[in-house]
């Protein structure tokens, strides 16, 4: 097929063709020439082929391959051909067809214009060679010219024909290949502009493919050796493992995070590997994206640092307000009960009003040191509806309770913190309620691992909904506001939530959920 559109590039192929074929001829004709005839028309004729022959393989050579040089050795071809017709039995030779191949190859280096014109020297050819043994031009001469020159031009505009398909169907073909070698260079472009690492290896972790942004990643040179690259792959290293363990089908597609360790400091790297697979679903390898995660996961420390010292200042500020009004109170009070004018009565007022000021310091700091001290959960395997019902029972009488609880609702949580979770629940919505609520204990409607504690027939402000579980929020009338806070960093610490809800006809409510 690119014989076709590249006959510049292939015209030395066709005459060094042509050269041995017909000099093979000629070489027979010499070996079995009569004994009688001499052999030097053989030799003139087998001199002048390899002389047409060299000639046009030294034009090409140097680069002169231009259309006259082709017409020139097709005519200079036509009349080789006759000369050795002519030597080897005139019109009715054997190696008449001699004259089909010069026309075929004449379609294949020119065209149309080419073979149909080598057509007519060709029929000019044979008409010679008919001359040659005829005494005239009879009908015989005439119906065999006819019957060749027929087939010569017929030869022409099929050889033309089929050429001119085989060009068509290669231009097709070259613009294919030209818009796939476009596309191999954009995609390979855009791999090698990719910020994030990408490795290719084959079903037994040989390197196919490794862009620079991962050779920059993994800490090796601009342009590494396979090898080089495969070592980071090995068992026993963390991205080894990694692909090893998608092999394994253990973790095909997940992100992963690992620690490469450098000779002088370790990356954060965050990968996902996964199979990759041919049309009959075999693996035909695996594909590893990965980047460095270190500048962030430094960036996301700090932050959770800045964070957290924003939240203690915000505590320390708004303990610092808790506390200053009780003292304010005691000393206020030890100021009265210096003066000696103050009655019995009045002391004992100022004592009694001292004594609950510092409880509530008391209540404050313990309550505080809950919240700030509250340890991982020890969780082992209780009953969460007995411990709800136990919490009941230390409610107001004037609450009602509506309990439509399972008999048992096995969960894993840590006893302690779990009451301090229900305790808090319970005593806000009795303080909502004002003593005169009832309160329903039903399961989550998601499923059976946690428990709705509705308020009925009570609605609360929207800002209540994320206020309440902020520390020293003011939204309480008898407490501080660490209770609900420290419910929800107990709830966090159990993998579990704990949010509140409110909906118009229908009440108030928090859920709490832990995981089965």
């Amino acid at each position: 097929m690119r014989l076709v559109s590249e006959t510049g590039q292939n015209f030395s192929v066709f005459l060094a063709a042509r050269m041995v074929f017909v000099t093979v001829l000629l070489g027979v004709a010499i070996l079995f020439r009569d004994e009688n005839v001499g052999a030097m028309p053989d030799l003139l004729l087998f001199l002048g082929n390899v002389t047409l022959s060299m000639a046009g393989w030294e034009c090409y050579r140097r680069r002169r391959n231009s259309e006259l040089l082709r017409w020139v050795t097709l005519i200079a071809a036509i009349g080789v051909d006759t000369l050795v017709l002519r030597h080897a039995g005139g019109a009715n030779s054997e190696f008449v067809f001699l004259y089909f191949f010069s026309i075929a190859s004449a379609a294949l280096l020119i065209g149309l214009l080419g073979s149909m014109t080598m057509a007519i020297f060709s029929m000019a050819g044979f008409a010679y060679l008919l001359q040659a043994n005829s005494t005239g031009v009879g009908a015989q001469f005439q119906l065999r010219l006819f019957v060749y020159g027929t087939n010569f031009f017929l030869t022409a505009l099929l050889s033309s024909y089929l050429c001119e398909k085989f060009r068509q169907r290669e231009r097709a073909h070259s613009k294919i290949l030209g818009e796939l070698a476009q596309t191999r260079l954009d995609t390979q472009a855009i791999l090698d502009s990719l910020s994030t690492g990408l490795v290719v290896v084959d079903g037994e972790l040989k390197l196919r493919y490794s862009n620079p942004a991962g050779h920059q990643i993994l800490g090796l040179c601009e342009k590494p050796k396979p090898s080089e690259v495969e070592e980071v792959f090995t068992e026993g290293n963390p991205m080894g493992d990694a692909i090893r363990k998608v092999a394994a089908n253990q973790c095909d597609g997940k992100r992963m995070e690992i620690e490469l360790t450098y000779a002088e400091s370790a990356k954060a790297i965050g990968m996902t590997a996964s199979a990759f697979f041919d049309t009959k679903g075999d693996v035909r390898g695996y594909i590893l994206l990965f980047s460095d995660l270190t500048q962030y996961k430094l960036a996301e420390q700090s932050e959770r640092i800045q964070e957290r010292l924003a939240a203690i200042g915000l505590l320390a500020r708004d303990l610092a307000h808790e506390i200053r009004n009780p003292l304010a109170t005691v000393r206020g009070c030890v100021e009265l009960m210096n003066h000696s004018e103050q009655s019995a009565q009045d002391l004992a007022t100022c004592g009694r009003l001292a004594l609950k000021e510092s409880d509530r310091l008391n209540n404050l700091l313990r309550d505080f040191l809950t919240f700030a001290n509250l340890d991982i959960p020890n969780k082992k395997i209780g009953d969460l509806a007995a411990l709800v019902r136990d919490q009941v029972r230390e409610l107001p009488l004037s609450i009602s309770v509506s309990d439509e609880l399972p008999e048992h609702l096995p969960m894993l949580f840590d006893s302690d913190q779990m009451t301090l979770v229900v305790g808090s629940i319970l005593l806000t919505l009795a303080e909502w309620s004002e003593q005169n609520g009832q309160i329903q204990l039903k399961p989550t409607n998601s499923s059976r691992s946690g428990i709705r504690f509705l308020l009925t027939d009570r609605v609360i402000p929207p800002e209540y909904k994320e206020a309440v579980f902020q520390p020293f929020s003011h939204i309480h009338k008898k407490s501080h506001g660490l209770a609900l806070p420290t419910a929800s960093r107990a709830m966090h610490g159990h993998g579990g939530r704990i949010s509140l809800d409110s909906e118009p006809g229908l009440g108030t409510w928090f859920e709490i959920e832990l995981l089965k």
